[in-house]
């Protein structure tokens, strides 16, 4: 999702902002990238389906007006067919433009598909950071990295780690490099769990 319910400070930085659609003066789109119509009476569908050129995921904004209202009309915005200017418009995307797959984005703040998948989305994250935390503590020993040196460094210390404890897993320890057809004959597999006993011996 675009921002999160929990930052209040992004939230009112979505709500100031605001784009205007070529071709459809009559509908908006504000930070957050939820669609809009300027009478507010505006209805606004997901919109996904696939044909023979691929997926296509977007939203579609029907205004029919209310009362003595006009109607604003419709728009449909998809995913990938719109880029944005620096005057605040949105332009459909040409050959030479890359487009910003966030605009006809179904997954928004306020939608009720993207606040599910928000939440599933975190649940997830919380569950496999909690096996990192309580259950392998690899995060308690974070610290920053002020240099290229140390990052190349830790990439290098967790990539000979996980080469250890494969070849202990896969039952024959293989110095760094050798590629896995190259190892010993596969024996009795060892519990992952008794791999730290098998890298020490």
């Amino acid at each position: 999702m675009e921002t999160s319910p929990k930052n209040p400070k992004e939230i009112r930085k979505g709500n100031v902002r605001q784009w205007d659609i070529h071709g459809y003066p009559n509908w908006k789109m504000d930070g957050r990238c939820e669609l809009y119509c300027t009478c507010g009476h505006g209805d606004v569908t997901q919109r996904i389906s696939v044909d023979h050129n691929g997926p296509h995921i977007g939203v579609t904004g029907v205004c029919r007006g209310n009362g003595l209202l006009q109607p604003c009309g419709s728009v449909t915005l998809t995913v990938g067919q719109w880029w944005a200017a620096d005057n605040g418009i949105l332009w459909l995307t040409t050959p030479d433009r890359e487009p910003a797959l966030r605009y006809g984005n179904p997954l928004t703040l306020n939608s009720a598909l993207g606040r599910a998948y928000g939440t599933r989305r975190w649940v997830s994250g919380e569950a496999v950071m909690s096996q990192l935390r309580n259950r392998w503590k690899i995060t308690d020993y974070r610290c920053h990295l002020t240099s290229g040196r140390k990052v190349l460094f830790e990439i290098l210390m967790t990539g000979l780690a996980d080469h250890a404890i494969g070849a202990a897993v896969e039952g024959g320890l293989a110095p760094p490099g050798q590629a896995i057809h190259e190892r010993q004959p596969r024996r009795k597999r060892t519990a992952f769990r008794d791999a730290p006993a098998a890298i020490a011996a």
